[in-house]
């Protein structure tokens, strides 16, 4: 009995060992190498605080603080372990979106998710070209610009719906509803 119960102890320990290694390596060790090498790409950010990252900054930023002014154009930032490259440059941008980068891949959402809400954006390969393809015409600049009345009356409609509503002294309005049946 005291065998058995001295190699249930000793396979334990080894299995608590291993997860704590691997848990410190994806909590400290992976994100400091990350964080090494876009500092030496030269991508600035706040540094990686183990286990929120600097997700206490991010909620302590107001709305008038200008992420352009505290880290330029391109930059990192920490979502827990895991790190975020922030591109702010329209050119980067086009690039990054543009078919030369193809094998860019989306984040991976869960299997609910993709249950109720599977399309365009889901999709990736072939059959996200594919469907492009069938609604790229339908974005096209000549077609938007018959649909500007539309978008135009809509919006004429709420902005005057607002205004009576806010013709008052003092009124507080819930413009979500609004915008959801403009959209």
């Amino acid at each position: 009995m005291g065998a058995v119960l001295l190699a249930l102890l000793a396979v334990s320990s080894v299995f608590a060992i291993s997860w704590a290694l691997r848990t410190f390596y994806w909590v400290w060790v992976k994100p400091k190498r990350m964080e090494k090498y876009f500092r030496e790409q030269g991508i600035n950010g706040p540094p990686y605080k183990i286990f929120y990252g600097n997700l206490k900054e991010m909620v302590g930023m107001n709305f008038f603080d200008n992420p352009l002014l505290i880290a330029g154009k391109l930059n990192l930032s920490w979502h827990g372990p895991n790190p975020r490259l922030n591109i702010m440059d329209p050119e980067m941008i086009r690039d990054i979106l543009s078919n030369k980068f193809g094998h860019f891949g989306k984040m991976k959402s869960n299997p609910l998710g993709k249950l109720l809400a599977e399309g365009v954006v889901s999709y990736e390969g072939v059959k996200w070209v594919m469907h492009r393809r069938i609604i790229t015409p339908a974005f096209h600049q000549e077609k938007l610009k018959l649909m500007v009345p539309a978008f135009y009356a809509s919006c004429s409609d709420l902005v005057s719906k607002w205004q009576k509503l806010t013709s008052k002294e003092s009124c507080e309005v819930d413009v979500w509803p609004g915008l959801e049946s403009v959209t």
